[in-house]
């Protein structure tokens, strides 16, 4: 849980937030620039304010419990890829059984 406004990320430098589990936050306005990945899929916010500008992704249906706004954006979301790289599965780490 973060406890405060909060602005993560810019459109010049955008973050890669990787949750593992619910994001939650408390603060009266959040603003994040990047790329969120969550494995629980749900998105708690008790303040005013909450924009995603980017590009959201999680392991199932992504659902919100206040209001939440998406702008999904290709800019930043290939700023992130040139800026974190991708990410690939190490030979022999991966098995699909």
């Amino acid at each position: 849980v973060i406890d405060a406004d909060l602005t993560l990320g810019t459109n010049d430098e955008p973050v890669l937030l990787v949750v593992r589990g619910s994001p939650q936050f408390t603060g009266a306005n959040v603003v994040i620039t990047g790329v969120l990945y969550t494995r629980t899929p749900s998105w708690s916010h008790t303040g005013s304010n909450a924009i995603l500008v980017g590009a959201a992704m999680a392991e199932g249906s992504f659902e919100a419990t206040a209001p939440l706004t998406i702008h999904y954006d290709a800019q930043v979301q290939q700023r992130v890829h040139a800026r974190f790289g991708t990410l690939v599965p190490v030979p022999g780490s991966w098995r699909d059984y």
